[in-house]
């Protein structure tokens, strides 16, 4: 198999399981390629605050197709029939709403349920008795503590976690970015089956596994 073939397979069968456009099938030799180049990209910025801003820009549309392959996601909509996805953050919430437009484009709806994307400080999430959300996006850098508290809190809760910053899968949270040949979902198995989720085929195979 030629280089990258397996990769295209997946991304593929990504493309058909989230009902994008037929034009872009056709355009994904092109979208591989440019994910096969971010890699070395992201680590010759390591040390500005693009590579952060490009790491979030690509962890919303890896959040959107880990949502898409929640085989439990018409469980999880509050009584207005919406999903709830909030993204969390410590103190930059002017910073945070560009990604909550970002999001809202990518995810108007999702499965055929519409979403409601609020913003919330990490404070506010960890408040007893704060409403459950189906998803949580972490879109600013967590210290540890802060973040096994969000960890802790998304496992009892059954909540979809996400962070698009490197090492957070491997200290619990659910689901990031692996950026190895190529940029990847990456997903923390252990996690998922003590959070009692249930994520479609499709998304396993695409991802790579932490265990």
């Amino acid at each position: 198999m030629r280089p990258g073939a397996g990769i295209l397979h997946q991304t593929s069968k990504l493309a058909r399981q989230l009902r994008l456009p037929a034009l872009l099938p056709a355009l994904l030799p092109a979208l591989l390629l440019s994910l096969l180049l971010w890699p070395p990209l992201l680590h010759a910025q390591s040390n500005n605050d693009s590579f952060t801003d490009h790491r979030v820009r690509v962890g919303l549309k890896l959040f959107r197709a880990l949502l898409s392959a929640d085989l439990k996601l018409r469980e999880k909509t509050d009584t207005s029939g919406a999903v709830p996805v909030i993204l969390v953050h410590i103190n930059s919430e002017d910073d945070i709403r560009e990604y909550q437009a970002l999001l809202d484009d990518y995810l108007r709806e999702i499965n055929g349920l519409p979403l409601r994307i609020d913003i919330r400080t990490l404070e506010q999430i960890l408040q007893p008795g704060s409403d459950k959300p189906a998803a949580i996006f972490i879109a600013q850098k967590l210290n540890d503590a802060e973040l096994s508290a969000l960890i802790e809190q998304s496992i009892n809760q059954g909540v979809i976690l996400f962070s698009p910053f490197e090492g957070d899968v491997e200290k619990g949270v659910l689901a990031g970015i692996s950026v190895q040949a190529a940029v990847r979902p990456l997903l923390n198995i252990g996690t998922m089956n003590q959070s009692r989720l249930s994520i479609k085929s499709f998304y396993l195979k695409a991802a790579r596994q932490y265990e």
